[in-house]
């Protein structure tokens, strides 16, 4: 068994490693049987079939940057399934879940047809940080229902999915009761684990042996590493970025906010000498507003 605490080849949920693992023709079993064992605990109808959407292409993305990276599908029902991985923490991330839901029913109508024809569009997020800190399940789905009776369903035609991974805290704990939890565990502890120490993921089940060998070969390609670990390098330059952004958005909007706070002020008071019959050049210098904004007001 390798150290935990060495450093692992690659993150499992590494964009890139996740779009090769779940994107392409010939691991399609494996998006199913992901998919599926959300799709289980939830008690939604499971997939039977899928066509991929955007077939993934390592190679043709080597100067890609989009900032989303996730997997598309569409199952026999017609219904739109969105599978995204996040590393790392970023702001409002249920509400950016909710844009790219948006994003994505949206994009099934083109000018002039009918909202009949929209499917149900289903948004599956595996995260590794915890979003949610006051619901203790490590999965949630959210669904629309009218608010003081939850048992009426608006519409099928939105589902979002959270896997928080931080929640199952005995990632080293085996005994699993279910699918989704046995995916939980191979994507925390693949790249750690020597194969001989995850026989309950390898032993009978050529899936997880397939994701496996997925990661191995991932691992040793030398130019795979290369383009996923510059992937993540843009990623973080970029959220990091993004962050720098709205700080000094957020500083400016204090700035602006306290400036109009003062203008206000500066024009009440000038309005109550105003009224004293006090003289322009008086008033200007003690609220700071010219004589042509004062007689405005």
């Amino acid at each position: 068994m390798k150290d935990m605490k060495a450093q692992r080849p690659l993150n499992p949920l590494a964009d890139y490693f996740v779009r090769t693992l779940f994107g392409t023709e010939e691991n399609k079993d494996l998006l199913k049987d992901f998919i599926n064992s959300v799709f289980h605990q939830s008690g939604t109808p499971e997939v039977v079939e899928l066509t991929l959407q955007s077939p993934f292409n390592l190679k043709s993305r080597r100067d890609d940057k989009e900032t989303v990276m996730d997997v598309k599908a569409k199952d026999n029902q017609g219904r739109i399934i969105n599978v995204e991985v996040q590393i790392a923490r970023q702001r409002a991330f249920d509400h950016r879940s909710l844009f790219y839901w948006a994003q994505n029913y949206h994009s099934q109508l083109t000018e002039g047809q009918v909202y009949s024809r929209l499917e149900p569009t289903i948004c599956i997020n595996l995260i590794s940080f915890t979003l949610f800190p006051e619901l203790e399940k490590f999965h949630n789905c959210f669904i629309l229902t009218e608010k003081d009776q939850p048992e009426y369903r608006l519409s099928d035609q939105l589902e979002i999915h959270f896997v928080e991974l931080p929640k199952l805290k005995n990632m080293e704990d085996r005994d699993f009761q279910d699918r989704l939890k046995m995916w939980c565990y191979y994507f925390g502890m693949e790249g750690y684990l020597e194969e001989e120490d995850m026989p309950i993921l390898l032993k009978d089940d050529s899936l997880f042996k397939k994701a496996h060998r997925e990661y191995d070969h991932f691992t040793v390609d030398q130019e795979k590493l290369i383009l996923a670990e510059a992937r993540e390098k843009w990623l973080k330059d970029y959220n990091s970025r993004m962050q720098d952004a709205e700080e000094i958005g957020m500083e400016k909007g204090i700035e602006k906010g306290i400036e109009k706070q003062r203008q206000a002020s500066a024009q009440e008071t000038a309005l109550k000498m105003r009224t004293e019959n006090l003289d322009l050049a008086l008033i200007s210098r003690v609220t700071g507003l010219t004589e042509e904004e004062i007689t405005a007001l």
